[in-house]
């Protein structure tokens, strides 16, 4: 169980909007996701409830999950997640996104969904589109049967998470909480991340100039570790003071909800410390035999 939208425990004015405002019930479990829903009709000055239906569908399925939090949100502790899915396997409903609103304790859920699917073994693919790409003659991928699919318990390990990293005093300064820094979690599953939403303040279409930036809600998301395929690591001026850098990871793609091939992990202290543990970490994929593969068709050609 990763969520009961009627028994999790909410901030006043969440439960007050809950009760008021006829929401849909979601239960989010590792078998399967429930949910209903109401169904309106617009009357002459609103919308009123003129039934509700319930649906379920398979939580393998699920490919991929976002979260978002508007500033209101952030008051009453609650937010609304994104479900990327394979919609084709699901008769009542093929969409390939299902949105969960008002998700109590969202970061929590988040976390352990995310935790969850991170298992999926997917190395074996990361290897053979690597191989494509080197120039070896790649003709099939392992395909996994049913019952066949990565069930390690094996404990999540974390290489890095910004919240509780050490740093020195000009680092703390520049990633303190009245900054609003965005949040990065990178383990041996997946990377997790929280990214503030900002707007100009004064607007720039008004005053001419942009005194500063004020957040105005915050977005977490997350991708698989097996989706790894190269890193590198940046230091700024600024940014050697503060004994930091950016880790630029390079991605393949399966990302749903962010397809970009480069992602940031920005002000990370000790920066070539991590960059030597992910760089081994990536070092230890097999690639030998594409190497080889790649070479001979070099060869013939």
């Amino acid at each position: 169980m990763f969520y009961d939208s009627a028994n999790e425990p909410r901030s006043c004015c969440g439960w007050c909007q809950y009760q008021c405002c006829c929401p849909m019930w979601v239960k989010l479990t590792s078998v399967r996701v429930v949910y209903s829903s109401w169904t309106w009709y617009d009357c002459l000055l609103c919308s009123c409830p003129s039934g509700r239906e319930m649906d379920t569908f398979d939580s393998d399925l699920i490919t991929d999950l976002s979260a978002h939090q508007t500033c209101y949100q952030i008051f009453t502790g609650e937010g609304d997640i994104t479900i990327w899915r394979l919609g084709g396997a699901d008769a009542s409903n093929n969409d390939k996104t299902f949105q969960v609103q008002d998700v109590a304790g969202v970061f929590g859920v988040f976390d352990r969904m995310s935790s969850s699917l991170s298992r999926m073994n997917l190395a074996h693919f990361k290897g053979s589109a690597m191989g494509r790409k080197m120039g070896a003659n790649v003709h099939t991928d392992k395909v996994y049967a049913p019952g066949q699919a990565d069930t390690s318990n094996a404990e999540e390990m974390v290489f890095y998470d910004s919240y509780s990293a050490e740093r020195n005093i000009v680092g703390q300064l520049c990633n303190a909480s009245c900054c609003f820094p965005h949040y990065f979690k990178f383990t041996s599953e997946r990377v997790l991340y929280s990214q503030w939403d900002k707007v100009d303040w004064p607007c720039s279409n008004c005053w001419g100039a942009c005194c500063c930036k004020l957040p105005c809600g915050r977005t977490l998301g997350y991708f698989d570790s097996d989706l790894i395929c190269d890193v590198q690591a940046k230091q700024t001026m600024l940014q050697l003071c503060r004994n930091e850098g950016n880790i630029i990871v390079h991605r393949l793609g399966g990302d749903q909800d962010n397809t970009q091939k480069e992602f940031i992990i920005g002000d990370v202290p000790e920066v070539y410390t991590l960059f030597d543990d992910l760089s081994y970490d990536l070092a230890r994929l097999d690639l030998k035999a594409y190497t080889q593969n790649a070479i001979g068709q070099q060869m013939n050609g």
